[in-house]
């Protein structure tokens, strides 16, 4: 704290007045005259070059008394940097549905790292540095609707458009400049693709039942020192066209990377020239990325183009699912609500099923179809 300050800089004053005095002692006398090591502070950010990235994995809440104790599963990315942090001090900030709030100061180190507070309510939604205090490889802002709106969130780097809400929303955005968690399972359908090893985005949110929205982010890989730069030129092995960039989604850590459906890609002039943007149909907590077809374009990418019917939509008590266009007969079906979590998931043997639905809340949720492990479909559904 600032008494901590106040001290070391005194002594510093004192003991070292009129002398010049280099990195590694103006460290030590810092840690002879206050209570806090500042050791792993000078190796990191002072010694080193680069930049970390903390991000939250996941995080479980369970009931204290009156109060929660939420553990906290974090993750450190690195950014030009050759080691990885110790004892970075950040603010972490809960919110659940209602909007109640808490923050806290907490301590991370190392690759994963894993702390436990205690707050007074059951929290759904949870973020680092929102007081920007940090200087890390992450860009974050906080946004809040109240009606149909586009803006533009130049900290995260996404245009926004909120298309409809019944009441207010709130939305966390982040632009991360490191590499995301690559596939799990990079030999199966997905090893046609390259995901990006220069930035993924993060959206939080607290949505509300008939939230509706959609985004774009921009590509940028014209030129050396431009963000997606290295992905587009795949090492310098050929020339890029825009048509085979994807923009890839997953609802969180832990979650395969899929292809996100129905989204147009738009280059801005030149196919050529790796400069366009991407327009979603929706918007999803969760995480984004580009990637693009390394390999031969096969059945996976011709698959967008098969016909499919959900109904009804708006539903009820059922759910029908007509896949007669497609050639497979094994689907796992899964409904997440909007903040990713799992609420129902069946397997199906038939090109139409039917889902049971009357034990859900009533809501917006995202049904997600699934070929063995070949991503299918996902769209948006309402339960009355």
């Amino acid at each position: 704290g600032d008494s901590n300050f106040f001290a070391g800089f005194k002594s510093i004053q004192l003991n070292r007045a009129h002398r010049t005095i280099n990195s590694l002692e103006f460290r030590d006398e810092l840690n002879a005259s206050s209570t806090v090591d500042v050791t792993d502070f000078f190796n990191d950010w002072i010694m080193n070059p680069g930049f970390p990235q903390f991000s939250i994995d996941s995080f479980s809440v369970s009931p204290n008394g009156s109060d929660f104790d939420v553990t906290v599963y974090t993750k450190q990315r690195l950014r030009a940097a050759p080691s990885y942090y110790n004892s970075v001090p950040f603010q972490i900030t809960l919110l659940d549905d209602n909007w109640a709030k808490a923050s806290k100061s907490i301590l991370l180190s190392g690759i994963v790292d894993t702390v436990t507070i205690t707050i007074p309510f059951h929290p759904t939604v949870a973020f680092l540095n929102e007081n920007d205090k940090i200087n890390q490889a992450t860009t974050g802002e906080n946004s809040v609707f109240y009606s149909v709106s586009n803006l533009d969130l130049n900290y995260s780097e996404i245009r926004l458009f909120v298309d409809q809400l019944d009441d207010s929303v709130f939305l966390r955005s982040e632009h991360n400049y490191v590499a995301p968690d690559g596939f799990i399972d990079p030999s199966g359908w997905n090893a046609q693709y390259k995901l990006s090893e220069e930035r993924y985005w993060t959206i939080h949110g607290i949505f509300g039942n008939n939230f509706r929205g959609k985004m774009r982010v921009f590509y940028k890989g014209q030129s050396p020192g431009a963000l997606d730069y290295e992905l587009f030129n795949d090492g310098g092995t050929g020339i890029f066209h825009e048509d085979s960039i994807r923009l890839f989604y997953r609802s969180g850590a832990g979650e395969e990377w899929t292809v996100l459906p129905n989204c147009t890609v738009q280059p801005a002039g030149n196919p050529l020239d790796g400069y366009g943007y991407i327009n979603t149909d929706t918007l999803l907590p969760g995480d984004y990325t580009f990637g693009w077809i390394s390999g031969p374009v096969g059945l996976n990418d011709q698959i967008d183009k098969k016909e499919y019917r959900i109904y009804p939509n708006p539903t009820k008590n059922v759910l029908w699912i007509d896949l007669r266009d497609f050639e497979s007969s094994n689907y796992t079906l899964t409904i997440n609500d909007l903040n990713g979590k799992m609420v129902q998931s069946e397997s199906s043997c038939s090109s139409i099923s039917l889902l049971d639905l009357s034990r859900i809340k009533p809501g917006v949720y995202i049904l997600s179809v699934m070929d063995q492990s070949k991503f299918i479909l996902s769209e948006k559904i309402i339960v009355h």
